[in-house]
C-alpha cells in the first residue's frame, strides 16, 4: 500500500510540474513570473504543514507515512488543478 501511495504522489509531483512548467512559460512579466515563484513556494509551504498535520494524528503509528503519502499527493493534485485553471482563465482564451 506504500507503494501505492508513493507511485501516486510521483505521478502527482510529474503533473505538477509539467503544469506549472506551462504557466511559467505563459508568464512574459518577469513581475509576473516571479510572483507565481513566490506563489508557488507559498503553496510549498503549506503543504508540507498540512502533511505535518496529518501525519502527527498518527504519530507512532505504521501508517503514518502511509498517511502522509496520500496526504501530500492529494494537496499536490489540488494545485495541478489550480494552475490548470488560472491556465485555462488566462490564457487558453
Amino acid at each position: 500500500m506504500r507503494a501505492c501511495a508513493a507511485a501516486s504522489l510521483e505521478a502527482a509531483e510529474k503533473d505538477l510540474q509539467q503544469i506549472y512548467s506551462k504557466v511559467l512559460s505563459k508568464l512574459t512579466d518577469e513581475s509576473h513570473r516571479k510572483a507565481l515563484r513566490a506563489s508557488q513556494e507559498a503553496w510549498q509551504r503549506y503543504r508540507d504543514a498540512e502533511v505535518r498535520l496529518e501525519g502527527a494524528l498518527y504519530e507512532g503509528g505504521t501508517i503514518r507515512p502511509q498517511i502522509e503519502l496520500y496526504c501530500r499527493a492529494s494537496i499536490t493534485r489540488a494545485r495541478s488543478e489550480e494552475l490548470r485553471r488560472l491556465l485555462a482563465e488566462n490564457f487558453d482564451r
